[in-house]
């Protein structure tokens, strides 16, 4: 369950609360409002990555829900997650029921925020291997956690855990990779980035403070690199924003696989340069610059890394060189 349980976990599952009643009309992508969702999920990261890993999650499954025409099923008060890591080790089998539902058994990976939430939405597999999603009530006493699994110092107010699926009841959300295939998997992608952005975000405070402080070429120039990623990656939300908003019905491919490379390389670099700077006696006495480096270190690897370049170069190259990078 982590390295920081109790107390701060507890003043996570308080301002969790609070954030969703605050927000509980955060715009939706496409909305034309999308800058203003990165601006506040980027905003809550600032304050607390672990807080906005939650609050992120479940601003998307309200998103998925909108999307996939269940938005009746957000009940008041609810507070979804949404749990679609696909490890080997750790699958989900749907199998109907006979009565409209589907019973899951299996193991889920990665289900943060299980002891803060009341729902989720789950990926698995049907019986003739179709990609699904479901809806779960998380009181249903055939769910139980899987004792160790993780074990990271970052992002540990997450309370993430190992889910054991003993016959989970579950509500079909859409038809055989109805999740994957609307464009909102994609628009989901870019509000992750904007999480990254305020984390890095919040480092930025520390590097200005030292640079300001302190001063000497190396210090400025340190500042000034992490200005120019940190600025790019700010410039690649907003573009991708704006081509949500422009064609929501579009995934916005090029847009936000650029946000996301782009910010996950300003986190990158912050976290690179930033010990530098810091030096060996800010880093063993600063407890908050320890846990927001250690939870920025573990929440970009959220990305799929050179995949992810991967999938980016394929798509440029596919496009005609003409329409790329004009000014």
């Amino acid at each position: 369950m982590g390295a920081r349980p109790g107390i701060e976990s507890g003043i996570v599952a308080r301002r969790l609360y609070a954030l969703i009643r605050e927000h509980r009309h955060l715009p939706l992508p496409g909305s034309g409002e999308t800058i203003e969702r990165f601006r506040v999920l980027a905003q809550v990261a600032q304050e607390d990555l672990s807080l906005a890993k939650l609050f992120e999650s479940h601003a998307d499954a309200l998103a998925i829900l909108s999307e996939l025409g269940e938005a009746e099923r957000i009940a008041d008060g609810s507070r979804w997650a949404v749990w679609c890591a696909e490890l080997q080790s750790h699958r989900l089998a749907f199998r109907p029921d006979g009565s409209g539902f589907v019973r899951i058994v299996g193991s889920k990976a990665f289900a943060s925020g299980f002891v803060l939430l009341t729902h989720a939405l789950v990926s698995g597999f049907g019986p003739e291997g179709e990609r699904l999603l479901a809806a779960i009530d998380l009181r249903d006493p055939s769910l139980t956690p899987i004792s160790g699994g993780f074990y990271s110092a970052g992002m540990s107010s997450t309370e993430t855990v190992d889910l054991h699926f003993d016959g989970v009841r579950g509500t079909l959300i859409g038809g055989d990779a109805a999740y994957l295939k609307r464009p909102g998997f994609t628009h989901g992608a870019a509000g992750v980035a904007a999480c990254w952005y305020g984390g890095a975000r919040a480092l930025m405070r520390f590097a200005h403070e030292i640079a300001n402080r302190r001063g000497g070429p190396h210090l400025n120039a340190h500042l000034a690199a992490l200005d120019l990623a940190l600025e790019a990656a700010a410039n690649s939300l907003r573009a991708a924003a704006a081509a949500i908003d422009e064609h929501p019905e579009d995934p916005s491919q090029l847009e936000v696989m650029r946000a996301r490379l782009m910010t996950e390389a300003a986190a990158e670099a912050i976290l690179q340069r930033l010990p530098r700077m810091a030096g060996a006696g800010m880093l063993c006495r600063d407890l908050s610059l320890d846990r927001i480096l250690n939870d920025l270190r573990i929440y970009i690897r959220q990305s799929h890394a050179e995949r992810d370049l991967e999938a980016h170069g394929l798509t440029l190259s596919q496009l005609e060189e003409e329409a790329l990078w004009s000014l």
